[in-house]
């Protein structure tokens, strides 16, 4: 219920809110009667569990947390990728947009701020900490830069020491996880510090080492397992800080509001997606059985830590697991842009970049999915939107067999000269990069994204009523992301 007066009953209870990254409900619906699972599949028996929709157009990870937990959508908010584009002044430039985010939007940690309630959050993006004043027990933020960055050391027969390993092609390699120190704000961060300083924070995978061969072959291009082994069982070390520090919070009951960022399963999914996807070129029975014994471990885990959260929570508390987002399967790469040059919509400079003021049409570089219209250039050479569309369709479909699809959806980053609105869905299977040059379309190594909003249902995130509590109408068939805030907080 929420609370008109801005103060919450002393006996409300709290909201303790953990968030996935990439959980696809499908995962877990597929994967919920093996063994080991039991909480995960009392979840779904009970009707404790529900697929979520995902943020429109674009459904990577800053648009859809900040529709979770500000209620607004992507082209409401502005947030409508990973990065987020610097028009009009820098026509192909972008910034993150975790470090770029609008503070004005109705963040649901600044309700519980204004209501002198107390909160703590970990590694969640979009926080300004001052805003939150006294009330802020804990803020951790670990997505900084680090004190020494993850590489792979190679070694010699004669440097061969306890923690060195040998991948498939022969070389023999240590993993130097790397180091990072949190940035700690609030009244009540040094017990935190201490509790959780057992679990070494790293916020970063080997997921680029693994991608560029330096674990060795990945099974996309040959490989036998041992490179996908050696990044899962980092990045199984590496999500212990996250669910442990949260549980530690929710243990303290000293805060009304605690949140949670886990993104174990998203970097683990990236990579191994795919492989549990019949339809995908890089599929293989053998493939398939290396990624389940590492993507079922992780779910074990998630089910152990259910067990544990639940048993944290108090009779009155507002509990939830859920995820941003699910993990579509890809094994080829499109290039829009490549298409463009070759049609003449696209103008590049002697360096073989985009040319913006004298280009026609271009995929925008923060690859968030939409085409960038010149409208000065569209009139003076007489070109209409539908031309292009039509055009770039065509010499889509003659390289890859299948549609791609042009969404319209107007956002604030239009303007006089700069037409932002339509978004490209690229055929199934298939991630779009803004390459200017090389071949229309190449190979994926990474074979899962989730990027322009699409039907596929491995898309849809995942959201778990956690205790007693319950918050979520019984008959609802998929949850709207939008809702969620407005759902599970005490103000609605």
């Amino acid at each position: 219920m929420a609370v008109s007066s801005g103060v919450i009953a002393e006996d409300a209870g709290r909201l303790l809110w953990f968030l996935v990254d990439g959980l696809p409900f499908k995962l877990v619906e597929k994967f919920a009667d093996q063994p080991h699972l039991p909480n995960l599949r009392g979840a779904l028996a009970n009707g404790k569990a529900w697929p979520l929709s995902n943020t429109r157009p674009n459904c990577q990870t800053p648009p859809s947390l900040a529709a979770l937990w500000s209620g607004t959508g992507p082209t409401e908010s502005g947030i409508i990728g990973y990065d987020l584009p610097d028009l009009p002044g820098r026509p192909t430039g972008f910034s993150p947009a975790f470090e770029h985010y609008p503070k004005n939007l109705n963040w649901i940690w600044n309700a519980y701020a204004d209501a002198c309630e107390g909160i703590r959050l970990c590694h969640i993006p979009f926080v300004d900490p001052e805003r939150l004043g006294s009330g802020l027990q804990s803020y951790s933020y670990g997505f900084i830069p680090p004190l020494s960055p993850p590489c792979v050391e190679e070694l010699v027969s004669s440097q061969a020491r306890r923690d060195g390993v040998r991948t498939q092609d022969g070389r023999l390699i240590a993993l130097h996880e790397g180091e990072w120190a949190p940035a700690m704000h609030g009244k009540a961060v040094g017990e935190l510090e201490q509790a959780v300083s057992r679990w070494p924070l790293r916020a970063q995978s080997f997921g680029k080492a693994y991608r560029s061969g330096l674990l060795g072959p990945p099974m996309s291009i040959g490989g036998d397992g041992t490179a996908e082994r050696l990044l899962a069982g980092s990045i199984d070390t590496l999500s212990e800080r996250y669910y442990e520090e949260f549980l530690f919070c929710v243990r303290l009951n000293d805060a009304r509001l605690v949140v949670g960022y886990q993104p174990a399963m998203d970097l683990l999914l990236h990579e191994l997606a795919g492989y549990l996807d019949e339809s995908n070129l890089l599929y293989s029975p053998a493939r398939q059985a290396v990624a389940l014994d590492l993507i079922l471990p992780a779910l074990r885990k998630l089910d152990r830590f259910l067990e544990q959260f639940k048993r944290a929570c108090g009779a009155n508390d507002r509990a939830l697991i859920c995820s941003d987002h699910g993990m579509g399967s890809i094994d080829r790469i499109l290039r829009p842009n490549v298409a463009l040059l070759e049609l003449g919509f696209l103008q590049a400079d002697s360096e073989g970049r985009i040319d913006p003021e004298l280009s026609t049409c271009f995929f925008h570089p923060s690859e968030a999915g939409f085409l960038t219209f010149n409208v000065r250039q569209m009139n003076a050479k007489g070109i209409s939107t539908k031309e292009v569309l039509d055009k770039l369709t065509e010499r889509i479909f003659e390289d890859c067999g299948a549609s791609a699809e042009f969404l319209q959806h107007e956002w604030n980053a239009s303007s006089d000269n700069w037409d932002v609105s339509w978004f490209l869905r690229p055929p199934k299977h298939f991630q779009a990069k803004s390459n200017v040059t090389g071949d229309l379309i190449v190979p994926a190594i990474k074979t899962g994204d989730h990027a322009v909003t699409s039907a596929d249902p491995m898309l849809l995130g995942t959201l778990i009523e956690v205790g007693a509590l319950e918050c979520v109408p019984k008959n609802t068939d998929i949850f709207n992301i939008l809702e969620v805030k407005a759902t599970f907080s005490h103000f609605g």
